[in-house]
């Protein structure tokens, strides 16, 4: 799913994908290309390629491994003076083991 809000407010485009490895080159793609749009330097793009897809990879193998197939969501907000990106997943929360840090 990809969309984008038209108005006075924020823009926003928003996309949903299946949790499948091969995708995130086309997230890559897509938020390079708003980024590019909202004015970013190609270094700060970049960076930002990278942020989004290895937060990405994450959420894939989180639900992979939880044995679920829901989407992950991306929200690429441009604002006058800002543009800023969230990533959701619905994974569950990693439950520690005994005996690890933050048990008890």
């Amino acid at each position: 799913m990809f969309g984008a809000h038209a108005g006075v407010g924020p823009a926003t485009v928003r996309l949903a994908f299946p949790p499948e490895p091969r995708l995130l080159g086309t997230v890559r793609l897509v938020v390079g290309i708003v980024a590019r749009k909202a004015g970013m330097g190609a270094e700060g793009i970049e960076d930002l390629k990278v942020a989004v897809s290895e937060t990405c990879a994450v959420a894939v193998g989180d639900l992979n491994r939880a044995g679920r197939l829901d989407p992950i969501e991306i929200d690429l907000v441009e604002s006058a003076d800002r543009f800023g990106i969230e990533v959701r997943d619905r994974a569950p929360a990693p439950t520690a083991a005994p005996g690890d840090p933050g048990d008890g």
